[in-house]
């Protein structure tokens, strides 16, 4: 979904490729380093303030009238504090964040969502997996009974990780996973399910 529509003056990105295309169009482009760990700290906290400074200084003109954020639980502090910063007329602005915080990954916490007016909503429709899939979610999830707007599907396999003994220096050994797949639909349904890891 990334790219602006032709003739449009809609945006559609993620965060950091809006920070990177902004300095780039400013001639502000940094260099993303090499490394796991330099470009982790690059992505969290250098160009982020490195975009700071420059949205900061942005003519009206050059700021957007709305802002939609989706999967904000993963959104740092300061993140929202820069895209507040693009917005034409300051807060007056609209500004919409979609978070769950069920679903954080990175592990920012949401503190930073405690200072937006809130409006909360619970989901009853599961439009992303199959029925088998969203029943044997359903089952392992206190209140997570949602309807299913996908009927069918392939049956649920379950691969469980080999844990190590605490102290043996050995690593986790992942699930053995099935290996043949088919293409015909009738041995498709027995050789490739969903797979899910814990």
């Amino acid at each position: 979904m990334a790219g602006q529509a032709e003739g449009s003056r809609l945006t559609v990105t993620n965060f950091h490729d809006l920070l990177m295309q902004l300095l780039e169009d400013k001639g502000q482009a940094p260099a993303v380093p090499e490394g796991q760990a330099a470009r982790g700290h690059f992505f969290r906290e250098e160009l982020p303030d490195l975009a700071f400074g420059l949205v900061s200084t942005l003519a009206e003109e050059e700021k957007y009238d709305a802002l939609v954020v989706d999967e904000g639980q993963d959104f740092r502090e300061e993140w929202f504090l820069i895209l507040q910063e693009m917005l034409r007329d300051g807060e007056g602005g609209e500004y919409y964040i979609f978070a769950d915080p069920c679903q954080a990954i990175f592990n920012t916490g949401t503190d930073a969502l405690a200072s937006f007016e809130v409006s909360r909503h619970r989901l009853t429709q599961n439009l992303r997996n199959s029925e088998l899939i969203n029943d044997w979610l359903g089952s392992l999830v206190e209140g997570g009974e949602l309807r299913c707007t996908s009927r069918g599907g392939f049956p649920v396999g379950f691969f469980p990780w080999q844990r190590a003994e605490p102290g043996s220096g050995k690593r986790v050994t992942p699930p053995r996973l099935p290996t043949r797949l088919s293409f015909s639909r009738s041995s498709l349904s027995r050789a490739w399910r969903p797979i899910l890891f814990f």
